[in-house]
């Protein structure tokens, strides 16, 4: 039998319930996401797209910046980042970059 290894892969639960999952492959680069169980699948009825609109809503802007602020603090530490549905169930938003700058845009991402 193979004798199972350590991926790296490590799972944590905050106090608020929030659950991170954390790898750390040693490399230049970082990649950090969040996951949202609130897809198309779980639109209301009454309002279908309602998913649609919260994705947009959140990666857009927030109380303290505007998609343009957000995208020039991204593009400015050299992060790239997206949002996307995955599989009708989840929202997700990512980002990656270089692992010594990611403090800043996370910071930023964190704060959508």
């Amino acid at each position: 039998a193979i004798a199972p290894t350590d991926s790296g892969i490590k799972r944590s639960k905050l106090p608020n319930g929030v659950t991170v999952v954390t790898r750390d492959v040693g490399g230049p680069n970082t990649a950090f996401g969040y996951y949202a169980e609130s897809g198309a699948k779980f639109d209301p009825a009454t309002a279908p797209g309602l998913s649609y609109v919260l994705r947009w809503a959140i990666q857009t802007s927030n109380m303290d910046n505007s998609l343009f602020q957000l995208d020039r603090t991204m593009r400015s530490h050299g992060f790239s980042y997206g949002h996307g549905e995955i599989r009708k169930r989840f929202l997700s938003w990512k980002s990656e970059g270089r692992r010594d700058m990611f403090d800043k845009p996370f910071q930023t991402f964190a704060t959508c």
